[in-house]
């Protein structure tokens, strides 16, 4: 099924987002200024400033609205807060990036701010039910804050044992409608942004409790001109990388889409069977574990024994775990496998994610 198709059938969304608003820039050679011009880059032309659209409505963001309600994560680069917009009692998520180019070289400053303004488009310019979206973008108090649809059902990795702990029938079912809508957010990545993540893992896959799984992080994302075009950065979570990202010498030729369905197939079989598949990767092990994914076909029959693995999952998995990236499977191809057309239409994903996450809501 093609990509219109599948928009007409309402797997795509319209979620039109603009630059909600920024602090007054102290000077025009502050960083927070030239940030801030280069997000105004981004967000020109997106209609009127402040406005997000999200779920067919609209809700006008200003940072003054936003009343914090606590931490729900932190990273090298800045944290995440939970917040409440006062006007209105939506819940949203900010994203917090730290901007201190007095600690760093004139390259590496530049490289930051082009990092930043991917990611920042990419939220504010998706097109896609499966990709979170953005209510706007600020710079404030030395920081790029960027306001953010909330995932009540956290990352897929907080899930990762309740799925691999459930039924064979259960697990291939929840798998199926996780993978459905990763698989079609990848879709939209590569066929409609020509964007490669280049950071896909659980934690950067998130869910709510209608159901909804949304990628995320788009950091380190790389966009290319066309969808022959190939990337040459080393960048992202070593262990979810495929072989031709790891291995210089294949790395020549570079790497394209296929890097990110390379880290699907091994976030799937981590989801089955509970833990991260490869041996333990502590940083005296990354040499090995680099040597052993270039040089090694994934041991597939130990991490899904056929007695026990349904064979629709495992052939599904085997099209993403293909050493030669010109051989992996690309999203469109994965969207029209009979693990994902055969899955069924009446699970309901919601109702599990809700049943995971009551408890911990209620204390």
């Amino acid at each position: 099924m093609g990509l219109k198709a599948r928009r007409a059938r309402g797997h795509l969304q319209l979620k039109p987002t603009t630059l909600a608003g920024t602090k007054p820039m102290r000077s025009a050679t502050s960083p927070e200024a030239t940030v801030a011009s280069l997000l105004d880059a981004v967000a020109r032309g997106r209609g009127k400033d402040g406005e997000a659209g999200k779920g067919g409505g609209k809700v006008q963001v200003v940072l003054a609205d936003l009343v914090d309600d606590g931490v729900l994560g932190e990273g090298a680069q800045g944290f995440v807060t939970r917040v409440v917009h006062e006007p209105t009692g939506v819940v949203m998520a900010v994203k917090h990036i730290r901007l201190d180019p007095t600690s760093e070289t004139e390259p590496e400053t530049r490289a930051k701010r082009a990092k930043l303004v991917t990611e920042v488009k990419t939220y504010l310019t998706a097109e896609c039910i499966n990709i979170v979206s953005s209510y706007g973008t600020f710079v404030d108090e030395g920081m790029i804050k960027i306001v953010l649809e909330y995932m009540d059902g956290g990352s897929l990795l907080s899930h990762r044992a309740a799925v691999a702990g459930e039924t064979n029938e259960v697990k291939m079912q929840l798998l199926a409608a996780v993978a459905h809508q990763i698989v079609n957010g990848l879709d939209y990545l590569h066929a409609e942004r020509h964007l490669v993540h280049r950071d896909l893992k659980p934690e950067n896959i998130l869910l709510s409790s209608d159901g909804t799984v949304k990628i995320t992080d788009f950091g380190v994302s790389k966009e290319v001109e066309s969808t022959l075009a190939n990337c040459n950065t080393f960048v992202g979570t070593l262990t979810y990388m495929s072989p031709e990202r790891i291995d210089t010498l294949r790395a020549v030729a570079g790497y394209n889409y296929a890097a990110d369905i390379w880290s699907l197939g091994i976030i799937l079989v981590e989801c089955a069977i509970g833990k991260y598949p490869y041996p333990a990767t502590n940083p005296e092990q990354l040499l090995d574990h680099m040597n052993l994914v270039c040089e090694s076909d994934p041991p597939l029959d130990s991490w899904l024994p056929p007695s026990s693995t349904p064979g629709p999952f495992r052939d599904f998995v085997a099209r993403c775990l293909v050493r030669d990236q010109t051989a992996r499977a690309t999203a469109a191809e994965l969207a029209a496998h009979p693990f994902l057309t055969g899955r069924d239409p009446n699970f309901d994903l919601s109702q599990w994610v809700r049943d995971q996450i009551l408890p911990a809501s209620s204390l």
